[in-house]
């Protein structure tokens, strides 16, 4: 059965599904893929009570869908690219007596891009007949305007304070949370995707990252990120 089904009538009313066409199962992702994304929508689900609105519900759904979807290890802009897919997808439609037309209004400008793969695939930019106009509707972009902001907290070793961006953050990193074999099987799957990066180099940095999340959580929390800082310090070269 497919994981993901119970989201596609929400992922199809809002986006455009196909945009996300093999993103998320890049067999280059070790940490970053199907599993994670699983992960974040069972963490939501689990805390659904705390979502005070449906359409709060729709952006935190969007969110998880795209809050890695464009992900590259070398790349310092992953979350803003993902941003700009969930924007270049978001949909807006048509309403006839016959059916419900999904389509993009406007062609993105821009001609050359990173997702020019991507915009390649999308469906076919219909011009609007005069007869259609009144019965243009617009997905609220509240919605998406929540849904960019809930990306935008996972770029910071910050717990958000405000109760929708902190559940999507913890949804994210909930991974650091976990035991010490967690963390260690979590590390093995990272170490994997940046397979690329000279150890030396990933060792200083991975743990640079590592340390930003001591004090984040709690005390035993703590002691099974340190006890990983030292395993990294102990099995990468210097």
């Amino acid at each position: 059965m497919d994981p993901f089904s119970f989201y596609y009538p929400i992922l199809k009313r809002y986006v455009y599904l196909p945009a996300l066409t093999g993103l998320w199962d890049d067999p280059k992702r070790k940490f970053h893929n199907i599993d994670h994304l699983k992960d974040v929508l069972a963490y939501i689900e689990k805390h659904k009570d705390k979502i005070s609105t449906y359409d709060r519900y729709v952006a935190i759904i969007l969110a998880a869908f795209f809050h890695d979807a464009w992900y590259d290890p070398k790349d310092k802009f992953n979350e803003d690219k993902s941003i700009d897919l969930l924007k270049r997808s978001f949909q807006y439609f048509v309403k006839t007596k016959e059916t419900t037309q999904y389509f993009e209004i406007e062609k993105p400008k821009e001609t050359k891009s990173f997702l020019e793969p991507t915009l390649t695939k999308l469906k076919k930019i219909f011009k609007l007949k005069k007869k259609d106009k009144d019965n243009l509707v617009y997905n609220d972009p509240a919605i998406l305007n929540e849904a960019i902001k809930l990306i935008e907290v996972t770029k910071y070793r910050k717990v958000p304070i405000e109760k929708l961006s902190k559940l999507f953050w913890m949804a994210d990193n909930e991974i650091l949370t976990k035991d010490f074999n967690a963390l260690k099987n979590y590390e093995t799957k990272i170490k994997q995707e940046y397979s690329s990066i000279p150890e030396s180099i990933y060792k200083v940095e991975r743990i640079k990252f590592l340390k930003t999340n001591i004090g984040l959580f709690d005390k035993k929390i703590d002691e099974n990120l340190l006890k990983l800082i030292k395993y990294c310090e102990d099995i990468y070269k210097k």
